[in-house]
C-alpha cells in the first residue's frame, strides 16, 4: 500500500523504495539454485548406479566420462549461482526490511532448512489380510484397506495444516506448494521421487495441537487405527530439522 500525505488539498505518493527491486530477482535466483542442486544430485547418482550401455570397457569409460562432464558442468553452474546470490544479497546493503523479506520469501518457498518442535507421523501398511475363504472381489477390496494410499497421506497433510503445521516433509522430501503426492505402481511419488512405506511425515508446529488434530473423531487417524492400530503412530518432538526443498527442473514456468 502506498504511503501518501495530504497538503493544500493535493495528494502526493511517496516513491517506492528502490531497494525493493532486489526482492523478487533474489528469490527467483534462489529457486533456480535449488533446481540446479537437485539436478546435479540426480545426475551424480545416475553416474553411480546407471546400467552400462555396453559391456565393452571402452563404452563404459565413454559413458562415465560423458556423465561426469555433465555433473562437473552443473556443479560449476551451481557455484556461479551461489556467487551471484551472495553478491545480490550483499547489494541490498543494510536495509533490514529487504533482508527480512528475502528470508521470508525463501522460507515460504521451502528453500531453507527449518527447525522447531512438532510431531512425526509414521504411516505403514498393515500385516493383516482378510480371510482366505472370501470371494476374490471382496478380498481385494478388504486388502486395499490394509495398505497406505496417496489419499491417506494427503488427508494427513491436510489435517496437519489445519492443526497449525508451518512446515512439512515426507521421508525427507520437503512439502511445498507444488508438491504432488500420487500412487505410481507399488510406490508413492512425492516431488517426483518414488517412496515406499513406512512413510515418515514430519510437521513443525505446536506438538499438542497437531497431535490432537490427528485424533479427532471421524478423521484419518481414527479410520486407520480402526483398521489396524499399527498403521499410524504419532510422536511429539521437542525439536527436529526439516530439509530444504531440492527443487525440480521446470520447462515452461519462468520467474518474472
Amino acid at each position: 500500500m502506498s504511503t501518501s500525505v495530504s497538503t493544500s488539498n493535493q495528494r502526493t505518493t511517496a516513491p517506492p523504495n528502490p531497494a525493493h527491486r532486489w526482492v523478487w530477482p533474489i528469490t527467483a535466483m534462489t529457486f533456480v539454485l535449488g533446481m540446479f542442486i537437485a539436478l546435479a544430485m540426480k545426475t551424480e547418482k545416475l553416474v553411480l548406479v546407471s546400467d552400462s550401455p555396453s559391456s565393452n570397457l571402452a563404452g563404459i569409460v565413454k559413458a562415465y566420462q560423458s556423465l561426469k562432464q555433465t555433473v562437473n558442468g552443473q556443479q560449476a553452474r551451481i557455484q556461479q549461482l551461489q556467487n551471484e546470490l551472495t553478491k545480490a544479497t550483499s547489494d541490498t546493503g543494510s536495509d533490514g526490511q529487504i533482508t527480512k523479506q528475502l528470508t521470508e520469501a525463501r522460507f515460504l518457498a521451502g528453500l531453507t532448512k527449518v527447525s522447531g518442535p512438532g510431531v512425526v507421523v509414521t504411516l505403514n501398511d498393515s500385516d493383516k489380510r482378510p480371510p482366505s475363504n472370501l470371494p476374490n472381489a471382496i478380498s481385494n477390496d478388504l486388502t486395499s484397506m490394509y495398505i497406505i494410499h496417496d489419499v491417506d497421506i494427503q488427508r494427513v497433510l491436510n489435517e496437519l495444516r489445519a492443526g497449525g503445521a508451518e512446515a512439512l516433509s515426507i521421508n525427507d522430501q520437503r512439502v511445498v506448494a507444488t508438491t504432488s503426492v500420487r500412487c505410481v505402481g507399488p510406490a508413492i511419488q512425492v516431488n517426483g521421487v518414488p517412496l515406499t512405506p513406512p512413510f515418515r511425515i514430519c510437521a513443525i508446529g505446536e506438538p499438542q495441537s497437531l497431535d490432537t488434530t490427528l485424533k479427532l473423531p471421524g478423521g484419518i487417524g481414527e479410520m486407520l487405527r480402526s483398521t489396524d492400530a499399527s498403521m499410524m503412530s504419532v510422536i511429539e518432538k521437542p525439536s527436529m530439522v526439516l530439509p530444504a526443498y531440492a527443487g525440480v527442473q521446470t520447462r515452461y514456468a519462468k520467474p518474472q
